[in-house]
């Protein structure tokens, strides 16, 4: 029985251990430009039984950066994170929490639509000064499949982080279409303009038929009343100029 109870315990951890990944797929909608584009960032996602193969050192001070796309490090982290910071002496910082990635329009300047995605995570360990420490991944896209820069925020709490790669070069799909207003305002300007043309063609149709109208301004529905308006808009300005003087617009 006891055998039984430690294997079901085993497998239940195996399965935690290579369950896949949060989120890896997105659409982003670009609504100024109007296009959608789907990303998916599978292939910087690694499971928890390989170590950490995107990682950045810096330069200068040889710290490590490791990030796992939609997945924690392997590289331990306390509290665990997707972005997990390594000091020259060894200690770990985690910048965000899993849980609260979002993935959103490239912000990175420079880049346009299409060509690159934006990943945030927030809610990571207690840092001074902040509601816990915050990472921003800017996806681009490329072939290297490598970070390419990384800056920690001079208060420590926060890290930019760029990645070169064909995850980060998006697919055009089929935009949301318009909002209920613009649908509104379209089926109003439709239904306006073909009320236009039946008032055209069927009072010309009534004059030709009825009226025995020959030519065609003769044929034109109300052809006096639409002669009169540049008239009668000089009219209204005149009006308007002499500050709404009823005596002047009488004498007009």
């Amino acid at each position: 029985m006891n055998t039984v109870a430690v294997a079901l315990v085993a497998l239940i951890l195996v399965n935690l251990a290579v369950a896949g990944p949060f989120n890896c797929t997105a659409t982003v909608n670009d609504d100024s430009a109007r296009k959608s584009y789907a990303y998916d960032l599978t292939s910087l996602y690694h499971d928890s039984q390989f170590s950490d193969n995107l990682f950045y050192q810096d330069p200068s001070t040889s710290e490590l950066t490791y990030i796992n796309i939609c997945g924690d490090t392997t590289t331990y982290c306390d509290p665990s994170s997707p972005v997990c910071r390594r000091s020259g002496l060894w200690s770990t910082m985690g910048y965000g929490a899993l849980a609260t990635q979002t993935i959103g329009l490239i912000e990175k300047e420079g880049v346009e639509s299409g060509k690159g995605v934006t990943v945030h995570y927030s809610g990571g360990d207690y840092c001074p000064g902040s509601s816990g420490t915050s990472s921003t991944i800017h996806i681009i896209c490329g072939t290297d499949e490598t970070i390419t820069d990384v800056k920690l925020n001079p208060d420590g709490c926060s890290i930019v982080a760029t990645i070169s790669s064909k995850a980060g070069c998006g697919e055009e799909v089929e935009y949301p279409g318009a909002s209920g207003g613009e649908i509104f305002a379209m089926v109003v300007l439709i239904l306006l303009l073909v009320g236009v043309i039946l008032y055209i063609g069927i009072g010309m149709l009534v004059n030709w038929k009825v009226k025995g109208a020959q030519t065609v301004p003769e044929m034109i529905p109300h052809r006096e009343f639409w002669v009169s308006i540049p008239s009668l808009i000089v009219d209204g300005c005149k009006f308007i100029g002499h500050g709404f003087k009823k005596g002047d617009y009488v004498s007009i």
